[in-house]
């Protein structure tokens, strides 16, 4: 499974970051590389999917070290 599958509010949240930063720095942008383009590319296409499981998650509200409908919505997924 990849890390991206098991952890989508994390890479969300860091896509966020990256976004922002550039607009909070004084110094015009850097170019990204193909790779950190591809890696946009790709949160963007899954960004309904990101934003469905964060949603249904949020929802279960479970107990920590509890989670079991969060877990075994992130394993399906």
């Amino acid at each position: 499974m990849s890390t991206l599958r098991r952890y989508p509010t994390l890479f969300v949240s860091a896509l966020a970051l990256l976004v922002a930063l550039p607009t909070m720095a004084d110094e015009p942008p850097v170019k990204w590389r193909g790779s950190q383009q591809a890696a946009v590319a790709e949160i963007t296409r899954l960004e309904p999917q990101l934003k469905a499981v964060n949603k249904a998650i949020w929802e279960f509200a479970e107990v920590g070290l509890e989670e079991r409908r969060s877990s075994a919505l992130l394993v399906e997924k």
